[in-house]
C-alpha cells in the first residue's frame, strides 16, 4: 500500500574509502479494467460498448477476435450469429512503460423463449389473458407438449403460436396442479436448427 520507497546501500573500497547510493522508488500503481453495457449477448442485443476504466494508464490496445488492435477510450462490438461466446481484452500501458491486461467474457445466450412457471386459465387482465403460451417475437415454428404427473399426454399443439388454456385434448378442464411442458422451437435466427426447452408449469384455479 505505500507509494514510495527507499533504499540505501554502503560502498566501500579497496583502500578503505566508503561512498552512500541512496535509490528512492516512487511506486505508481496502475490497474487495467474493462466496463462492458452488456453482461451477455442475446439476438435482442448484439452490440456491446467497451469503456476503458483503468487507472494510472497512460495508452490501451484492444486485443478483440479476428479485428485490427484498436486504441480508443471506447469501442464497440457486434457478436457474430455463429459465435457461442466472446473473449475481449485490453492492455493497458502506464506512463513508465508498465503493462496490465484486463479481459471479459461475453456468453452468447441464443434462447429466444421465455415460459411463465404459473397460470390461472382465463384469468382476464393477466399477459395473454390467462393463456399457458410461449413469449417471443423470434419464433418461426413450435410444437408443444403438456404432461401430467402420471406422464400422461393432455394437451399438443404444432403451430408457430401454442397456447394452452389448461384444458385437455377433449376439451376437459385439466386439474388444479404441476405439468411439465417439452418445446421444441425454430427462430428466425437460426431457420435450420431445432431447439428444445423443458420445464414446469403450476396450473391455479
Amino acid at each position: 500500500t505505500a507509494t514510495a520507497a527507499t533504499d540505501t546501500i554502503h560502498l566501500l573500497n579497496e583502500a578503505g574509502c566508503d561512498s552512500i547510493v541512496q535509490l528512492a522508488l516512487v511506486i505508481e500503481p496502475m490497474t487495467a479494467a474493462i466496463h462492458s453495457s452488456l453482461e451477455y449477448f442475446d439476438y435482442d442485443h448484439m452490440e456491446v460498448e467497451l469503456t476503458d476504466i483503468s487507472t494510472g494508464g497512460a495508452g490501451r490496445q484492444w486485443l478483440i477476435p479476428n479485428s485490427d488492435p484498436k486504441t480508443d477510450l471506447t469501442i464497440y462490438y457486434s457478436i457474430p450469429a455463429n459465435l457461442d461466446s466472446v473473449n475481449i481484452g485490453m492492455a493497458e500501458t502506464s506512463p513508465f512503460g508498465c503493462r496490465d491486461t484486463a479481459w471479459v467474457m461475453l456468453p452468447f445466450r441464443k434462447e429466444v423463449i421465455w415460459m411463465p412457471n404459473i397460470f390461472t386459465p382465463g384469468n382476464p387482465g393477466t399477459e395473454r389473458n390467462g393463456l399457458f403460451a410461449s413469449h417471443s417475437q423470434h419464433l418461426k415454428y413450435e410444437e408443444m407438449y403438456i404432461y401430467n404427473r402420471r406422464g400422461e399426454l393432455v394437451y399438443r399443439c404444432q403451430a408457430v403460436d401454442c397456447p394452452w388454456d389448461g384444458r385437455d385434448m377433449q376439451g376437459r378442464e385439466c386439474p388444479q396442479g404441476s405439468y411439465v411442458y417439452l418445446i421444441r422451437y425454430i427462430t428466425e435466427y437460426e431457420p435450420h436448427v431445432t431447439h428444445t426447452l423443458k420445464g414446469t408449469v403450476t396450473l391455479i384455479r
